[in-house]
């Protein structure tokens, strides 16, 4: 195939090209003259220069003021393009700017350059020959001025000057260009595009478009032949058009099958396909026949008739729609008319058919998508809101409606693990139950999407003792309904679900808030241990709203200093400071927030890395400034800090940690990092490695809370842990009289520690005899109010004095 270019492409091309060779040609014999002037003109100065200095040197020598002589060498090495220059008598360096070289042997002599050497690409060495007679002496002497000339920099500014001269250039070549191009565009291109624009509109519109150019006579003339062409061929194509009134008629509909209906309404010659046809009348075509005589429905017969007598008497297109069969067809009627607008004798009309069973089929099928969930078949989201808000018009003002939200328990770890297949079974399976106990108790079903149900009651309640009772009994029966196994395939599990309700009324409600009050109470039956129920009450928002108010303000907290250190000293059974645990606690705007709020908040914003290095940084600060004032007691061993778990799950944290202590100089014996069970629970290997690597610099690690969590003596048997803290739960169970005494799980724990040569803390003694009964079975160190609250820097202080 032919390719074509556009006038003004070629015109670009060919214009870029010829401008781009002369610039190559005219930048290439720039060059060479600037480059052939350069080294001439060096070659020259050389030759001056070096001239000059000769005859300086042969006056100096002939008078032996050799001082002279080389303070003249030294001279000439002051020039920026002088690399060197010294003077060879007698096979020995006798005068040289490079002092280090005055008395050596000389090298052998450098040939003398040629003009082709003067370019500037490398340094040159230049000997020139200076010959003198000493006063008194008949014989002349010979001696060799050899000097290292360096023009790179000389060169790169020709280079330099060069570019701007070809730019100049450049520029006016520009300047022409542009000038020629709009001399090009106003006398060819323009007039091309115009003639262009009509080829355009001819296509577009049909013949008898006008053209008049403004321009050379050539053009003028070339329109007025095409404006006279248009104008012939519109004449030639009004001619033919009247003879397709037909496929005029028939090209306003979009047909399946087609068909020519008489004036009488019966049915006449096939002009499309007549498949459609053939099936509905019983494989026979119904030729010759009233048009809705193989209808079989009397009001869709009406309606046929009526659409022939409206098409008969209009222009238009008329549109309805039949059943039949099992079929659904687009029917469409317009009369055939001629071109001048008048109606044709024979009254003819085009029927056109088009099944869009298929299509219906496809719209039905889009319809349920939207409102039902493809999966489970339930409800989704859209139509359980849709129905929420039904109820909220329905009822009265005083009426009630409930609502469950529903979350099945650890369902994840299932999809996870054995993939989405089986979770999706076990969605169905668990579906199929909430069907089946929501038509039994009338509620409907939904589901919001992933694990989450909603069942929404269809009935409303007169009392709120009714409504509390309705969602009872339902969350209660859906608790009973989870208990028999979930059985897919080869797999058989036993799945629970946590539920939170909502009691609604329908004038301080809408649907939006009534699922989010639901999927709060559902949050809180999740805490609550799961496989439980809770109703939504006011204060579950409160808590909610307390709780992401704590997540928004925790940034500003770490940028605004709001968090402060507090100190507890660690008691021997001396009564004296053998450590202290570092405390953290937040002052927000004067309310005091407790760690057990805030700690489990920063971990789950991932600020938690940046709070420990804080506390760590401080604490060490203040350590090494007790230190510094000699406040520690000599039985002061080392500071305790909390380490949370995802800190140990950092690469670099132990790195980092000996970089604050040697940052502050304490020695690493002097820390203590406290870490309770469940950092072993996830990731174990690499907290071991990262303990591993603090013990061997002599960091310590305490295990906390040992005894309430998942208790493992495989952590006592993998990492050399040298403290032991006992969980102040089983402290505080130590009662006087003795009769009353704890189980023996606390004389268990201090007989473990023994056995294993770990240091025991008790936390938490509060009282005389919680003292006496652990300092009797040998405890090493106890904390608690007994001996001191947390206590500020400031506090701490005093209580060392």
């Amino acid at each position: 195939m032919t390719r074509h270019y556009r006038v003004r492409t070629a015109l670009l091309l060919w214009t870029a090209l010829a401008l781009g060779i002369t610039s190559l040609l005219m930048g290439y014999f720039l060059y060479q003259a600037s480059t052939s002037e350069f080294r001439h003109s060096w070659e020259a100065r050389v030759h001056n220069e070096m001239t000059q200095l000769s005859r300086q040197l042969q006056y100096n020598l002939a008078s032996g003021e050799w001082r002279l002589a080389d303070k003249n060498i030294a001279f000439i090495a002051t020039t920026p393009y002088i690399l060197s220059a010294e003077l060879q008598l007698d096979g020995t360096i006798r005068l040289s700017t490079r002092r280090e070289r005055i008395g050596s042997k000389a090298t052998e002599l450098p040939p003398t350059p040629d003009a082709s050497e003067f370019d500037g690409r490398q340094p040159i060495l230049v000997p020139q020959v200076v010959t003198f007679t000493i006063e008194g002496q008949r014989h002349s002497h010979d001696a060799w001025l050899v000097v290292e000339y360096n023009i790179q920099n000389e060169r790169k500014a020709m280079l330099v000057n060069v570019s701007l001269r070809f730019a100049m250039i450049l520029l006016l070549m520009l300047l022409f260009a542009v000038g020629l191009s709009q001399l090009i565009r106003q006398q060819v291109l323009a007039p091309l595009n115009q003639l262009q624009g009509f080829a355009r509109r001819w296509r577009r519109d049909g013949a008898g478009q006008r053209v008049s150019l403004d321009g050379s006579q050539e053009f003028c003339e070339l329109a007025a032949t095409f404006s006279e062409l248009s104008q012939h061929l519109l004449k030639t194509s009004e001619q033919i058009r009247q003879q397709h009134a037909v496929d005029t008629a028939f090209a306003r509909a979009f047909p399946d099958s087609a068909v020519l209906i008489d004036e009488s309404g019966r049915i006449g010659a096939s002009i499309g396909k007549p498949q459609t046809l053939l099936w509905l009348s019983g494989n026979s075509y119904p030729g010759q026949l009233p048009l809705w005589s193989w209808i079989s429905d009397p009001l869709q017969q009406e309606q046929l008739k009526q659409n022939w007598q409206q098409a008969l008497n209009t222009d238009g297109v008329v549109q309805s729609e039949l059943n039949q069969s099992g079929y659904v067809l687009d029917s469409r009627m317009s009369r055939i008319t001629s071109v001048d607008g008048k109606r044709h004798s024979s009254g003819q009309v085009l029927w056109l058919l088009r099944d869009i069973t298929e299509l219906r089929r496809q719209q039905q099928e889009l319809e349920y998508q939207a409102r039902y969930d493809s999966l489970t078949g339930l409800a989704n989201r859209s139509t359980a809101m849709a129905a929420i808000h039904t109820l909220l018009e329905q009822s009265e003002r005083d009426q009630l409606g409930a609502i469950l939200f529903i979350d099945l328990d650890h369902f994840k770890a299932i999809n996870d693990s054995l993939g989405h297949a089986v979770g999706d079974t076990l969605l169905v399976e668990a579906s199929n139950r909430l069907s089946q106990l929501s038509r039994e108790c009338h509620w409907l079903p939904a589901r919001l999407g992933g694990d989450e149900f909603v069942l929404v009651s269809l009935q409303v309640f007169q009392q709120a003792e009714a409504a509390q009772a309705a969602v009872q009994c339902m969350a209660e029966r859906l608790l009973q309904e989870m208990i028999d196994p979930f059985v897919t395939g080869v797999h058989r599990f036993y799945l629970s679900a946590s539920i939170g309700a909502s009691i609604y009324n329908s004038y301080d409600n809408s649907a939006a808030d009534i699922l989010r009050e639901a999927d709060t109470a559902m949050y809180f039956a999740k805490t609550a241990g799961r496989n439980t129920w809770r109703l939504y009450d006011a204060s579950m928002q409160e808590e909610t709203h307390a709780r992401l108010r704590i997540l928004n303000d925790l940034h500003d907290a770490l940028l605004n200093q709001q968090f402060s250190l507090m100190f507890q000293p660690q008691i021997d059974p001396d009564g004296a400071i053998g450590g202290l645990e570092v405390l953290c606690r937040w002052n927000r705007e004067g309310e005091l927030i407790s760690p057990e709020r805030f700690i489990p908040a920063a971990e789950e914003l991932n600020l938690i890395a940046p709070l420990g290095e804080w506390v760590l940084r401080n604490a060490c600060r203040q350590l090494q400034h007790w230190q510094q004032q000699g406040l520690l007691p000599a039985s002061f061993r080392r500071m305790a800090v909390n380490v949370s778990p995802n800190q140990l799950h950092d690469p670099g944290f132990a790195r980092h940690v000996l970089t604050i202590l040697e940052e502050n100089r304490i020695r690493p014996d002097q820390l203590e990092v406290e870490i309770t069970e469940s950092v072993f629970m996830d990731k174990r290997a690499g907290v071991i490695h990262q303990l591993q690597e603090l013990i061997e610099q002599g960091v310590s690690i305490a295990l906390d809370d040992f005894g309430t969590g998942y208790s493992s003596l495989g952590y006592l048997r993998d990492l050399p842990i040298r403290k032991l803290k006992i969980d102040r739960a089983f402290v505080a169970a130590i009662q006087s009289p003795p009769q009353h005494q704890p189980s023996g799980i606390i004389d268990s724990i201090i007989q473990l520690g023994h056995n294993l040569s770990l240091t025991l803390v008790a936390e938490g003694v509060e009282t005389a005899e919680q003292h006496a009964y652990l300092q009797a079975r040998q405890c090493d160190l106890y904390q608690g109010y007994l001996f001191s609250h947390p206590l500020t820097a400031t506090e701490f202080e005093h209580y060392l004095r």
